[in-house]
């Protein structure tokens, strides 16, 4: 039998609409872990929140977070990787600049600057709250008190719909930064990650450790920050609920997340 490793992004593609994950996406997870198969969960998410969701898949979950730069199996922790105090540091001064919140991430802490993460948005609430309170929450607005983490931060997002015109000038200028790496999940928000971090070169790292080959891994996702991984995969799957450029450079487009798309693909190479 071959051994496949699948990977899948955690929201708008593992999880539903209403932040659970399906009955039927649950059981043939579970499924694939008792033949044998490798399930990991990729995210911007930072390593606690991560976590969280793996542990609530079962025990056996593999757990990529902070875009890549952190890499978990069940039994030992491979990968942790950090922006570096200088790069944090310009990042903060950018979206300082453009009055945008954000947040940044370190492994077990998440530090704002104007919306506490328990008041936020809820379609953007998971991505930037804690819900076991396992990690420190941190307001960040004065730059003294940012500084004092500026080693610790792993990856950072800025979340912005009322005022998308200056989160485009903060990601253009951000672009400009050789330090890191820009990406996105959704069309209000700017990602910062490590400079050569994203989820494509870890799902590889992933697959080396588990002996699997790369033409033997599957990845799902619906976001530009799922590019790299769809495509390092040996079948990267793009959710029907995913933006077109996402589904045009996918090697399938399965159902969307609401309709456990998932399982669909799954089921139809008899997995």
């Amino acid at each position: 039998m071959k051994k496949y490793l699948i990977c899948s992004d955690i929201d708008g593609t593992l999880m539903q609409s209403n932040h659970t994950i399906g009955e039927a996406t649950l059981a043939k997870i579970h499924q694939l872990q008792a033949d044998g198969h490798i399930f990991a969960v990729a995210t911007g998410r930072m390593p606690v929140a991560a976590h969280e969701v793996a542990q609530s898949v079962g025990p056996l979950t593999n757990v990529i977070g902070s875009n890549g730069a952190y890499l978990a199996t069940p039994e030992e922790e491979i990968i942790e990787v950090r922006l570096g105090r200088e790069a944090a540091v310009i990042a903060y001064d950018i979206l300082k600049k453009y009055d945008i919140p954000f947040f940044f991430f370190a492994r077990k802490g998440i530090y704002y600057n104007q919306l506490s993460p328990k008041r936020f948005e809820p379609a953007d609430r998971d991505r930037v709250y804690i819900k076991d309170d396992t990690a420190e929450i941190i307001c960040v607005e004065d730059r003294d008190v940012f500084l004092q983490h500026a080693d610790e931060y792993m990856n950072a997002v800025a979340i912005s719909e009322d005022n998308l015109p200056a989160l485009e000038q903060a990601r253009a200028e951000l672009k400009q930064v050789a330090s890191i790496h820009i990406e996105s999940s959704r069309f209000n928000n700017i990602e910062v990650i490590p400079l050569h971090v994203n989820k494509g070169e870890t799902v590889k790292r992933l697959a080396a450790y588990h002996n699997i080959p790369i033409e033997n891994t599957i990845a799902f996702g619906d976001g530009e920050n799922d590019i790299s991984m769809l495509q390092a995969a040996g079948i990267g799957v793009a959710m029907g609920n995913a933006e077109d450029a996402i589904k045009a450079i996918a090697d399938v487009v399965t159902a969307s997340n609401d309709e456990e798309g998932i399982v669909q693909f799954l089921d139809s190479i008899n997995l």
